[in-house]
């Protein structure tokens, strides 16, 4: 499981010298790092995307087997427990370095697939590269957020002059948002 957010950073964020404490840190660590990865519908970042098969459905009449997470490459098609040569299927629908479609060659109507489709290749769910600092600063802010949620009481905190603000959510922040709209994958084209 991943891990993004810096202790440093949310210390900072909270303006704290001791908290938090590491088990609670971790804990919520690895919530907010789950929840970056759904958000931008991820299998994590700071992994490099390694050849593994995926199994896709055709569409009985509908055209091309819908890649949804998309194909960075393939390097193996198996059609019902049979073999596809390379020359044999083409990868369809190409956005940026990804393909959302499969389909065999000389392809008319439909995609010439019979049962379940095995792919082996590069997914595009496993961003490549190292945790961006987008990530790590927006899960910085989302531990902060949450730790300073959790340690309030009646959901309030007193601020200068008596005054009392409820803790916003750390969703809603501005560095959360762009991160997400930065390294969210696209849906599936239509």
């Amino acid at each position: 499981m991943s891990a993004y957010a810096d202790i440093a950073r949310v210390k900072t964020i909270l303006d704290a010298e001791v908290e938090p404490d590491l088990t609670t840190f971790d804990a919520l660590n690895a919530t907010a790092s789950a929840e970056l990865d759904a958000a931008c519908r991820v299998s994590g970042f700071g992994t490099e995307p390694e050849p593994r098969t995926l199994t896709f459905c055709p569409c009985r009449g509908s055209g091309p087997v819908v890649l949804d997470p998309p194909a960075l490459t393939v390097s193996a098609v198996d059609d019902n427990g049979t073999t596809v040569a390379a020359e044999d299927y083409r990868l369809v629908w190409p956005t940026y370095d990804r393909y959302w479609g499969l389909v065999r060659a000389g392809w008319t109507y439909p995609s010439g697939f019979s049962g379940p489709v095995a792919v082996t290749g590069a997914f595009a769910d496993l961003p490549p590269g190292p945790v961006p600092p987008e990530i790590v600063e927006a899960a910085s802010v989302l531990v902060a957020g949450y730790l300073r949620r959790d340690r309030t009481p009646a959901g309030e905190v007193s601020g200068p002059e008596g005054l009392t603000f409820r803790p916003s959510n750390p969703w809603s922040d501005e560095r959360v948002k762009r991160a997400v709209a930065r390294y969210r994958l696209p849906p599936l084209p239509v």
